[in-house]
């Protein structure tokens, strides 16, 4: 249940932080292509390599309690805690990609008269292919292994695989915490290596 449960969080928030980047890099691109300054954005996008899971998750509990369901949420709070987490790693795959493809395609698109979805689907989306699964592999890895927010909204019915090691630890439960770990190892050093595979293509 555990490993079901961590692969649910890291598909869904490794989903919503490559979205996030997508449409910050998209509209830096276009933000730049009319000379406007965009650093405020990269700042913003960055800021959340400075804020601690913990610290994050604890704002948000402390909010949800003052409203009187501190666990009601609990799911949608650890998925969007992880994906601001790897937010600024699939940022910098995917707008340097983004920048490249954009300056490559607009002219295409323009003589071609295809614009729009079109455009995305027949254009830009195969371009844009390796660097959106590398974000979207490193971003799964980075939320698998994940201990931060999980500690605060875990209960017996959402426990995910590093909570469930902490708590194997935490009584003294050495062999169980050890086959544990050795799941998560194969699985986050699996999907950091699909990251590292794609971003070559990318790149």
């Amino acid at each position: 249940q555990a490993l079901v449960t961590s692969s649910v969080i890291a598909l869904a928030s490794a989903l919503l932080a490559v979205a996030a980047a997508v449409a910050i890099a998209a509209a830096t691109y276009a933000m730049q292509s009319e000379g406007r300054s965009v650093r405020w954005i990269e700042l913003l996008a960055l800021a959340a390599l400075g804020i601690p899971p913990l610290i994050l998750g604890v704002g948000w509990f402390m909010l949800l309690a003052m409203l009187g369901q501190p666990f009601a949420l609990a799911p949608l709070l650890i998925m969007l805690a992880n994906a601001i987490m790897a937010l600024p790693f699939a940022l910098q795959l995917i707008r340097p990609a983004i920048d490249r493809q954009f300056n490559q395609a607009d002219r295409l698109a323009a003589a071609v008269r295809i614009s729009g979805w079109q455009r995305i689907a027949m254009i830009d989306a195969p371009a844009l292919q390796p660097a959106l699964v590398s974000s979207l592999f490193f971003a799964g890895a980075r939320s698998f292994g994940d201990l931060g927010v999980v500690t605060l909204y875990g209960s017996d019915h959402l426990t995910t695989l590093p909570a469930l090691i902490y708590r194997s630890m935490g009584s003294y439960r050495t062999n169980d915490a050890a086959g544990l770990v050795l799941y998560l190892v194969v699985i986050t050093g699996s999907l950091a290596y699909l990251s590292l595979r794609n971003a070559r293509h990318a790149g």
